[in-house]
């Protein structure tokens, strides 16, 4: 694969599933999913969105704060741990960073399908005028010698995807407020508590 002039994920369940459950990927479903829920036409009617703008996303996690050359030269340090997760992520070393195109459909019921596409070039060289993001440039500098420079990978290897997620009106719902519903749950249980502490503190005086 290191020299596959092009490779089409589409079919792979497995890195689908990958990608769907990468943090940034989940963050920008969730921002999707607001978008959605807030529609006035949302529940009532069919529609689509069509304009969303180009997304980049940063697969693989993100990089541990601290000095480059000191993680670099400290690998197992617990400090650094999150960065070298980014090298050893799979996502890394076959996408890393791409550009997804996304359209929505809603259904009068509220289910939902969300086409995300991308095409990209496979590159793990970090850039050299500061274009790409400092995670990515990072974990280039680590990875990008062993892919390109030691296994010999092609710097021009396209990747591309397509596929179809599918969400029910309260899947959808639910991706689009579900951390708000949690933290207010948290906060009505934590003022319960405090609740029972000071009835049980006058109780017993």
């Amino acid at each position: 694969m290191l020299q596959s002039g092009e490779v089409d994920i589409s079919k792979s369940q497995r890195l689908i599933k990958m990608i769907n459950e990468d943090p940034q990927f989940v963050e920008y479903e969730k921002e999707i999913a607001k978008k959605i829920v807030h529609h006035p036409k949302f529940g009532k009617e069919f529609f689509e969105i069509i304009d969303l703008p180009l997304r980049g996303i940063q697969l693989g996690g993100k990089r541990a704060k601290g000095n480059m050359l000191d993680q670099f030269k400290h690998p197992f340090s617990v400090k650094y741990r999150d960065t070298w997760k980014v090298a050893a992520n799979e996502l890394t070393w076959l996408l890393r960073s791409i550009g997804v195109i996304t359209l929505v459909v809603v259904e009068k019921s509220g289910n939902v399908r969300i086409q995300h596409k991308f095409q990209d070039t496979f590159d793990l060289r970090a850039s050299e005028d500061g274009s790409r993001s400092i995670e990515y440039d990072v974990v280039s500098i680590i990875s990008g010698f062993l892919y390109h420079d030691i296994a010999g990978g092609n710097d021009l290897m396209k990747v591309r995807g397509n596929w179809i997620n599918q969400y029910s009106k309260k899947d959808i719902e639910w991706k689009a407020n579900g951390d708000k519903i949690i933290e207010e749950g948290m906060k009505k249980m934590k003022e319960k508590l405090e609740q029972d502490r000071l009835k049980w503190i006058r109780d017993t005086q």
